[in-house]
């Protein structure tokens, strides 16, 4: 049935477990219920959250197997969103099959699929917006992977990404019994990478990513694009291949997951997907502890672990702490930043400026985005002070 997945898609997200984070305390609850647990709370935001923004300008998609052009879109025809061809044949009877976003016709134009920001969707902790892609003239999205594995390739090339932060491309497969993307190539601002989405010590979290494989972006300083390709063997192997065009310069890598479980089930039901995410400006929600003591930081030299809980913090994100003693500013020595397993916030290793006592500011900055939190924190001579 050509609309199979759908009906699979919706019973897999009714099942996963919804996340949330109540008053700096990180639950987990069913069915969309989340448990109820508060601990002094940080005042809500005023807004909504708001995506990160991004430009990927896609050009050249093709899918094939066994020797076989199944799809091919060279996206030249504005205000279209059809495929140009399926399996040889122009037709505009097999559409692409759009799952989450605002993904129509305006978003082609000047001969590309241009994608950004606006019209995504909050799923989980990011917006993602997606496409999958017919396989034959029926419209047929949805196949077996034994049926296409062996030589299938999808490639697609990117033209000069204009990414702010944390955003990402990927073409891929997507299993149909949970909406995992098990295999795919992506571009984000560092790297291109092969990747797959969950790992086997966290089967069931939709945020953990397994990097197999990447290219390093970072030494390219006039990338004019990147053609990413990935292929699947017959019995499910995942390598893929990245060209960078740089200064007018092409070259080429090519990536392998190694690990055995990278392997897809041949058995499996698959669709071709095309996929943007991004996360959300950062915001700060709380921190922990609230209140430290003088005495014990005079013991440690003033340092400190602390935890900050937000969203949209990574750790690369820079972060700083400081309190202000009149008109000084006396900063604190950030050792390390890393980021929580839930990706909802950083632990950090912390020299506290001496003496220490005082209300203190944290502020962190992801890509170009800035936001701070005053009193986000107290340093106190005695419980009863901080209280």
């Amino acid at each position: 049935m050509p609309c199979e997945w759908i009906e699979r898609r919706r019973g897999a997200l009714q099942r996963l477990a919804v996340l949330a984070v109540c008053g700096g305390v990180i639950v987990c609850g069913v069915g969309g219920v989340a448990e109820e647990r508060r601990q002094a709370p940080a005042a809500a935001p005023r807004t909504g959250l708001i995506p990160r923004d991004f430009e990927f300008v896609v050009d050249d998609l093709k899918v094939t197997s066994k020797g076989q052009i199944l799809l091919e879109d060279g996206f030249d025809r504005n205000g279209v969103l059809y495929p140009a061809k399926v399996r040889g044949k122009s037709t505009q009877g097999t559409p692409y099959l759009v799952s989450r976003g605002l993904i129509d016709g305006s978003r082609v134009r000047g001969g590309h699929l241009v994608m950004d920001q606006t019209g995504m969707v909050n799923t989980f902790e990011t917006f993602s917006s997606d496409f999958v892609v017919p396989i034959d003239e029926s419209g047929r999205t949805w196949f077996v992977g034994k049926e296409l594995f062996g030589d299938l390739e999808i490639s697609c090339k990117v033209l000069a990404p204009r990414i702010d932060g944390p955003s990402r491309f990927s073409i891929g497969l997507v299993d149909l019994s949970d909406w995992f993307t098990l295999g795919a190539v992506s571009v984000g601002p560092e790297e291109v990478r092969l990747q797959r989405q969950g790992h086997p010590k966290f089967p069931y979290l939709p945020f953990i990513h397994s990097r197999f494989d990447r290219v390093d972006l970072l030494p390219y300083k006039n990338l004019e694009a990147v053609e990413m390709t990935l292929k699947v063997g017959a019995q499910g192997q995942l390598t893929g291949n990245a060209k960078i065009h740089d200064s007018g310069k092409v070259q080429s890598f090519d990536m392998v997951a190694k690990p055995d479980w990278a392997k897809l089930d041949p058995e499996g039901q698959y669709a071709v997907q095309l996929l943007w995410e991004t996360w959300p400006k950062p915001r700060l929600w709380a921190f922990h502890p609230q209140y430290l003591k003088t005495e014990d930081l005079k013991a440690t030299g003033g340092f400190a672990e602390l935890m900050v809980f937000g969203i949209g913090i990574f750790d690369n994100s820079q972060v700083e702490i400081f309190r202000m003693d009149g008109g000084e500013k006396r900063q604190a020595d950030v050792r390390e930043v890393k980021g929580l397993l839930t990706r909802h916030g950083v632990a950090l290793k912390v020299i506290l400026p001496y003496p220490y006592t005082g209300d203190y500011t944290v502020r962190v900055t992801t890509g170009s985005d800035t936001v701070e939190r005053q009193n986000a924190f107290r340093v106190a001579d005695t419980a009863r002070s901080a209280l």
